[in-house]
C-alpha cells in the first residue's frame, strides 16, 4: 500500500515524515532502528499490482550506480531493495540544508566566493562520478544539495535517475 508515517521497511527503517514528492517517488525522513540514526528513504510510488518493471529496474539501477560512488560531494546511498510488497526503496544519508536551486532563488546574486567553492566541490564530486565510469546526465541546480555542516556548506550531487554506466560493451 501507500507509504505512511510509522511504516517500517524490512524491519529496519521507520518512516517518520514526508520530506518531498516528485513525479515518480517520495522521500521520507526516517529512523534506522539498527544503527539508531536518522536517514532518508526514497520510495518509488507503487503503481497498481503490476509496478512497471522498467521503472523498478531503473530505480534500482540508480541506487546501485549512486552507491558505487563514495565521495564527500556525492549523496551517500547506504542500502536499497524492495519492500515486502515489492515497492523499490533507497536509503541514503539525511541531508540538512537546501538545493542550489532554492539557494539561487533566495540569494541573487550568489557571492563570488560561494560560486567558486560550490563549483569547485561539485566538480570534485562529478570527477569521482566519472572515475567510477558513470555519466550523470542531469546535473542542474535542483540536483546539487547544499549540506550545512556547522556553518560550512558542502555540495552533494543527487539524483542519478537518468545516469548511465560507460562500461564498454565488449570489455
Amino acid at each position: 500500500g501507500a507509504a505512511q508515517p510509522l511504516t517500517v521497511i524490512r524491519e529496519r527503517y521507520r518512516l517518520d515524515a514526508l520530506i518531498g514528492e516528485g513525479g515518480m517517488a517520495s522521500v521520507w525522513r526516517a529512523w534506522d532502528l539498527t544503527l539508531q540514526r536518522p536517514i532518508a528513504v526514497k520510495l518509488l510510488f507503487a503503481r497498481e499490482s503490476h509496478t512497471e518493471e522498467a521503472l523498478v529496474d531503473r530505480f534500482l539501477r540508480e541506487a546501485r550506480i549512486a552507491a558505487s560512488v563514495q565521495h564527500r560531494n556525492v549523496i551517500h546511498i547506504v542500502d536499497f531493495g524492495t519492500t515486502a510488497d515489492g515497492q523499490p526503496f533507497m536509503v541514503m544519508e539525511l541531508l540538512e540544508g537546501e538545493t542550489l536551486a532554492a539557494r539561487l532563488r533566495r540569494q541573487k546574486p550568489l557571492p563570488i566566493a560561494d560560486v567558486v567553492q560550490i563549483g569547485h566541490l561539485t566538480l570534485r564530486g562529478l570527477s569521482a562520478v566519472h572515475a567510477a565510469g558513470i555519466i550523470h546526465r542531469d546535473l542542474k541546480p535542483e540536483n546539487v544539495y547544499l549540506k550545512d555542516e556547522g556553518g560550512v556548506v558542502y555540495p552533494k550531487i543527487l539524483d542519478f535517475g537518468i545516469s548511465r554506466s560507460i562500461e564498454p560493451a565488449n570489455g
